[in-house]
């Protein structure tokens, strides 16, 4: 949710995880860290609300299982 102005977020997020079959280990990597991140940086804004520190804590568990190091 942007917590700027309401009329600048999305309606609609597209998930296809079959986008990714194919590219480099690197751009997977990158990719998965950059979901950790936006999982952290939902816990840390003074707007935060139980529902997604909720959502952004299993996002973190589901990230942290299926990390697994090359």
């Amino acid at each position: 949710m942007n917590t700027c102005n309401v009329f600048v977020s999305s309606d609609v997020a597209i998930l296809n995880p079959e986008l990714k079959v194919g590219l480099p280990p690197d751009i997977t990597a990158f990719t998965g860290a950059d979901a950790l991140t936006s999982a952290i940086e939902a816990i840390v804004p003074p707007t935060k609300t139980s529902i997604t520190v909720a959502h952004a804590f299993q996002a973190i568990w589901v990230i942290g299982k299926n990390y697994r190091e090359q």
